[in-house]
């Protein structure tokens, strides 16, 4: 109540004089359901105790006002900012004091923030108008940013309005045949032949086109239908997959990928080593893929997760790998069978001296530890040269061939094998 009178007297202040000008940071604690559901609401409301102490002592300023809104989210008033800059410094010096682990009883966590700013103008100097500003920026930090902290701009608000329409048809998607498995082919760069695919699951939205996983994911997660979408996007692969095995030269192998919140689903495991015995398939035939990013700030439960799916014998792929997040503990604690090196380094590796080193010094590191190394991106010959050079085995990309429906690849495996026939 506090805050809101404050923000209502900063907003009268502001159109009385133009000159005294004020920003709203909204803030929302990473993955505090999760400490909530796993340790009780005691232990939660002790950490959220320790969270807005912390907070507080970040503020250096008698024009800072905090106060928490309600679940574990927080927002700050900052008084007479002369600049977004001075925000953006404010906003940074909270995400900072957040790194440090929470000792909470004999438990410790270690948890960070999201934060939206809204910075006041003639367009949104009204209360309601600037919170709500703040809290759409901070739900786009908490979805695209790199960095703990996004500044509201109009083109956030266009993008909430396209996905809170995005997330009702999305429920409606698979059941009008919407969504779709395509299979892009790993290939041996040697022999040119294709050990497995990565199913990639596409969006045919009938005004938008053809949406990517990056952009419809994180409106499953946050729609609660995460699981409903992984679980058929399982079972279509698999039924390929399965049918593959009986009535073509096709490998089955298959590639599926899966994030932190899928592996955070209790479910999870249950459903997809269902799906794989329902079509008759194994677990070393299926590859779970997971980014390098995601490991590097992946939760105690779901790493509990790929520990227990990897003695099911289902093997742990690094996808984009290179781009520095995880340390070498992680990837030999958790057994991995596959490194992915990321397309950015591939793209150019004719021209940079230093990704042909990465490429290198990758290849050594997966020898060493006895995992295969796939390079992303693949889009020339030179590059395939370049990366045989280097020691690496496989590779995927456009050069060696586009992601494809199902029909698609049975038509061209029937083709090549009439082909051969006839030779």
């Amino acid at each position: 109540v506090l805050f809101r009178d404050r923000v209502e007297r900063s907003v009268a202040q502001y159109h009385r004089n133009n000159a005294r000008k004020f920003a709203v940071l909204y803030m929302d604690v990473n993955d505090f359901k999760l400490i909530n559901d796993n340790y009780g609401h005691g232990v939660g409301d002790d950490f959220l105790v320790a969270l807005a102490n912390r907070l507080h002592g970040g503020l250096r300023s008698s024009d800072a006002i905090l106060a928490r809104l309600g679940g574990d989210e927080f927002a700050v008033l900052l008084e007479n900012v002369d600049s977004i800059e001075h925000a953006i410094a404010v906003a940074t010096r909270l995400a900072e004091k957040m790194k440090a682990p929470f000792p909470i009883g004999e438990h410790e966590f270690c948890s960070g923030v999201s934060i939206g700013i809204a910075m006041c103008s003639s367009s949104n100097a009204n209360l309601d108008t600037i919170i709500s500003e703040a809290d759409t920026a901070m739900y786009y930090c908490k979805r695209q940013s790199d960095m703990p902290y996004s500044v509201f701009n109009s083109q956030m608000l266009t993008e909430s309005v396209e996905r809170l329409e995005l997330s009702g048809e999305l429920r409606q998607a698979v059941y009008r045949n919407e969504l779709v498995v395509k299979f892009q082919p790993i290939v041996d760069l040697q022999s040119k032949e294709i050990q497995a695919f990565e199913a990639l699951t596409r969006w045919q939205h009938p005004l938008h086109g053809e949406i990517l996983p990056e952009r419809f994911m994180p409106i499953a997660e946050s729609s609660g239908i995460l699981l409903e979408l992984s679980c058929w996007e399982i079972e279509t692969a698999c039924k390929n997959l399965a049918d593959w095995k009986s009535t073509s030269s096709l490998p089955v192998k298959l590639n599926i990928n899966v994030g932190l919140k899928l592996l955070q689903i209790p479910s999870y495991v249950e459903s997809l080593n269902n799906c794989i015995q329902q079509h008759d398939l194994s677990a070393d035939q299926i590859k779970l893929e997971l980014t390098e990013s995601q490991l590097s700030q992946m939760p105690a439960e779901a790493f509990e997760t790929l520990k227990k799916l990897d003695g099911l014998g289902f093997e742990i792929v690094l996808d984009d790998f290179g781009l520095g997040y995880s340390s070498l503990f992680q990837i030999h604690h958790l057994r991995l069978s596959m490194l992915k090196i990321a397309s950015s380094i591939i793209c150019d590796l004719h021209s940079s001296s230093e990704k042909k080193a990465i490429v290198k010094s990758i290849q050594a590191l997966a020898n060493s530890l006895d995992i295969d190394v796939v390079a992303e991106g693949v889009s020339n010959a030179e590059q395939i040269d370049l990366l045989l050079d280097a020691g690496c085995s496989f590779g995927q990309g456009s050069y060696l061939g586009i992601p494809q429906e199902a029909e698609d690849l049975f038509a061209s495996d029937r083709e090549l094998s009439s082909r051969t026939a006839v030779g």
